[in-house]
């Protein structure tokens, strides 16, 4: 699998900047061989239960899965289908709440200040009620 990222200014060895594309940002969110997996995914986000369901992505590091999933979040089909999306990584160690505050303030792209014993679980759960919710913790 070949995965090209992203490069928007290139430094020249004259220390300028040069607004031409490099090659990198010309094959921007080129993915070969998710064609399949993110199909399925895409199929089982779109066309599951309408109960709360957990689409686990894992394997080996190195094997694309985090590719996978922004291949997956950015497609227009589920941009359109979700009225919200949140995008969050989560390392081995992290904290529970900062994780679910980040998703709150994606999710109602709220400026609030959440107060220290603000319940954030809760108030995410209230917001999810009337809504398509995907949100993509990594």
């Amino acid at each position: 699998m070949e995965v090209v990222g992203t490069c928007g200014k290139r430094t020249l060895s004259s220390g300028e900047t040069s607004n031409k594309p490099s090659i990198t940002s010309i094959y921007d969110d080129v993915v070969v061989g998710f064609e399949k997996h993110a199909e399925i995914i895409m199929n089982k986000l779109i066309r599951g239960t309408k109960k709360q369901d957990v689409i686990s992505i894992y394997g080996m590091p190195g094997l694309g899965k985090t590719t996978l999933a922004k291949k997956v979040y950015n497609n227009p089909s589920i941009v359109n289908y979700f009225d919200v999306k949140a995008w969050c990584s989560v390392s081995q160690a992290y904290d529970r709440r900062m994780l679910l505050v980040e998703i709150f303030k994606q999710a109602t792209n709220d400026k609030i200040k959440i107060k220290e014993d603000d319940d954030v679980a809760d108030m995410l759960r209230k917001g999810s009620n009337r809504q398509e919710i995907s949100y993509r913790i990594r």
